[in-house]
């Protein structure tokens, strides 16, 4: 596999936005193909000292981003894919308190696909400014993670 796709890319800002796998797997999947496994196949723990979680948002965001330009075509292929990628980015931006580059990116993702529900609601919540903006996000996520918890089969 990597003979065929390379090895990581060491680019500086994959490297502090934590990509290099996302990148990688993004490579792979243009040469291999990919099927889905309706089981779990490992398990794992996310803890306070993994590598992951103290990436600062803003380099994240830096990093998908670069990884979206550098996969603009595949991207723009799949627009509801697309989109979701650049909301996502974008409200990293946001939580960044990064604001205008944050909704530059939600107003893209509008562009591409209208009928995504989510960059119209990180758009008004952005509104609350950058203090405000991450608390409401933090909020909001365990308020659909305590739903979702609910909602799943025993």
């Amino acid at each position: 596999v990597f003979q065929l796709v390379g090895l990581f890319d060491e680019n500086t800002l994959l490297r502090s936005g934590g990509g290099q796998d996302y990148e990688m797997w993004l490579r792979i999947a243009r040469s291999f193909h990919f099927d889905f496994v309706n089981a779990p196949l490992l398990r794992y723990t996310v803890h306070g000292e993994s590598l992951s979680r103290g990436t600062p948002k803003y380099n994240k965001a830096m990093a998908h981003e670069y990884i979206m330009e550098k996969f603009k075509g595949d991207y723009q292929s799949a627009p509801e894919s697309f989109s979701r990628q650049l909301c996502w980015v974008g409200t990293q931006y946001l939580r960044s308190g990064k604001m205008a580059r944050g909704r530059s990116l939600l107003l893209r993702s509008l562009a591409v696909n209208p009928g995504n529900v989510m960059p119209y609601l990180h758009l008004v919540l952005s509104l609350f400014g950058p203090r405000l903006y991450p608390r409401i996000f933090q909020v909001g996520s365990m308020v659909v993670k305590r739903i979702f918890g609910l909602l799943k089969p025993k």
